[in-house]
């Protein structure tokens, strides 16, 4: 069976949500684009509500690759993908100036959510049955967060959620994310030396930042534009944090 998406977008949707959900004398408002996959859905069924995060949605967050269709196709659910506020084609403003950034706010993002999921189930009569249907919230890093948050502050509207790897407690050395990566990397088929040739690699290139001479090799090794400036710390650290990311 062929899933059934729906697109909405300006030109189907068009005061879908307020620019502030905060201000009572804004009355802004501006369309926010929606996926629907309907492919394993019961009417009565449960709905699968993914959060986008920093970044623009696609169909793809709705296709068979993704988990969350693992989920729908057990509990029979109605998958919805929303796309958050200033990302891809959501877009509440007409610029990206600074003045009209002060609407980009998790709490924003929270109230949208909340927002749509009271208007679906009257935008669509074929899915009306799903004003009554518990409404999951799923969401992955940051977006996991909203999807804990959604539940924490609208729980009459959420009856769950799912928020796979959620920062949602901050903390400044956050060494236990990198334990569990170790452990993971012991068990490849080198065995615990795997894990032990990567912090070698990563002491010797945290000696060679200190230096002028390594900072240059370094920059002609990873081909970078400009040499690392070992007086900025922002540099320093996000070039190590360039290094973390193909491991974690």
């Amino acid at each position: 069976m062929e899933p059934c998406i729906i697109l909405v977008t300006r030109l189907v949707l068009t005061s879908s949500q307020l620019v502030d959900h905060f201000d009572k004398t804004n009355t802004a408002t501006w369309s926010q684009k929606f996926y629907v996959n309907d492919t394993f859905y019961s009417p009565g069924g449960p709905v699968l509500f993914f959060l986008g995060g920093e970044g623009p949605e696609s169909p793809k967050t709705l296709s068979g690759s993704f988990y969350i269709n693992t989920f729908a196709e057990e509990l029979g659910a109605l998958m919805i993908a929303i796309e958050h506020r200033y990302y891809g084609e959501s877009m509440p403003v007409d610029d990206l100036s600074n003045d009209n950034m002060v609407y980009l706010s998790s709490a924003q993002a929270l109230a949208d959510c909340a927002s749509f999921r009271a208007w679906f189930p009257t935008a669509y009569s074929m899915y009306s049955t799903t004003e009554d249907a518990a409404w999951i919230a799923l969401g992955g890093s940051y977006s996991g967060n909203l999807a804990a948050w959604l539940r924490l502050r609208y729980p009459h509207l959420i009856a769950g959620a799912l928020a796979s790897s959620a920062p949602v407690e901050a903390t400044v050395d956050n060494h236990m994310y990198y334990d569990v990566v170790q452990a993971s990397l012991s068990t490849s088929s080198y065995g615990q030396q795997c894990p032990d040739a990567l912090a070698e690699a990563i002491e010797t290139v945290e000696l060679m930042v200190g230096h002028e001479s390594g900072r240059m090799e370094l920059a002609h090794f990873f081909h970078l534009c400009m040499q690392i400036d070992a007086y900025n710390p922002s540099d320093v650290s996000n070039f190590m944090a360039m290094l973390d990311d193909p491991i974690a």
